[in-house]
């Protein structure tokens, strides 16, 4: 009778605290332990990953802006200070023309490469190297790039250049698609000499996979090479992974 009084009070007493929301301990039956619990700790939240960015540039523009749609850069000189991060996007505005070099800093990722690329309506924009900057577009020692629906004029050596920098380093996906490139300023006097794309290495061991040139035209150049990707003839541990280059069809090349 005596631990049947127990189990009873025991119960009420539970019942009771649950009734005014309390958890206290409540001693057992028979002299053992209080028994307790204890409040389940709350999951942590996921780390804040920060989005990808895309910057717009709008070459036609009164005023430098912030990079936004609404409020574009107005020349290569903002984006050229910049390191991008994976995912960004650099967005030119079509019917403008930019003068000038532009020199990608910053690489992509396999999973997040960085986009430049046009936006809004009408004719591919133009990036104009003129006759004083060596190259249009340097992408050297930068790798996971999408460069697309651009037109690439000028420069007084070669309109895109890409070079594998660091030694004994892959340098992995550039992939270049649906350009104009032309007007590359520069007088060739040897094989080999300028072009309107070319890829090379200087890094001892280094090297390119991934290269992707699909649906391009070159055109109106005296450089030497209309597309030029150099496998490391001086030095036989440089050069391009095996299967690394794919060009697909709209290659033209003319010389002036």
């Amino acid at each position: 009778m005596k631990n049947e009084s127990c189990v009873r009070a025991r119960a009420i007493a539970i019942a009771g605290l649950a009734v005014i929301g309390l958890l206290v301990p409540v001693a057992a039956c028979g002299g053992g332990q209080a028994s307790s619990s204890t409040a389940t700790q709350p999951t942590p939240p996921p780390p804040v990953i920060s989005p990808s960015t895309a910057y717009y540039v709008n070459c036609s523009a009164a005023g430098n802006g912030s990079g936004t749609q609404a409020s574009p850069w107005s020349s290569l000189a903002t984006p050229n200070a910049v390191t991008f991060q994976p995912g960004d996007q650099l967005l030119f505005m079509r019917g403008t023309t930019c003068s000038g070099m532009l020199t990608l800093n910053g690489s992509g990722t396999s999973a997040a490469p960085i986009t430049i690329d046009a936006y809004g309506a009408g004719a591919l924009p133009i990036l104009d190297g003129g006759t004083s900057n060596q190259n249009t577009i340097n992408l050297n020692g930068v790798q996971y790039y999408n460069i697309q629906n651009l037109a690439v004029r000028g420069s007084n050596y070669a309109a895109i250049q890409a070079f594998a920098l660091a030694a004994n380093t892959t340098y992995e996906h550039i992939h270049i698609s649906n350009l104009d490139v032309s007007a590359v300023n520069h007088v060739a006097s040897k094989r080999g000499d300028g072009g309107g794309i070319l890829f090379g290495v200087s890094g001892k061991g280094s090297n390119f996979d991934d290269v992707v040139i699909d649906g391009v035209t070159v055109h109106d150049l005296t450089a030497a090479q209309g597309i030029d990707i150099r496998a490391g003839s001086a030095n036989s541990d440089r050069g391009l992974s095996g299967g690394s280059v794919l060009w697909q069809p709209k290659m033209a090349e003319k010389r002036r």
